[in-house]
């Protein structure tokens, strides 16, 4: 199977907007097992950070472009 060239380049949209809370941070942490206190410790110099891969969500509407 070869690349389709006519897909370089292209842009895909969403409407979809993702609201991340230290609350939510935290759920997923404890959820992976996590222990890290910059996902869970919102005392600590800058806050809670997110893990890296906590980015990843399923856009079903841009999929389906």
């Amino acid at each position: 199977m070869s690349l389709n060239r006519d897909l370089v380049d292209k842009v895909y949209r969403s409407e979809k907007t993702t609201l991340i809370e230290a609350e939510h941070i935290a759920a997923y942490a404890r959820a992976t097992n996590t222990d890290n206190p910059a996902y869970l410790d919102p005392g600590r110099p800058g806050g809670v950070i997110a893990p890296p891969i906590y980015s990843v969500v399923a856009n079903f509407g841009v999929l389906a472009q």
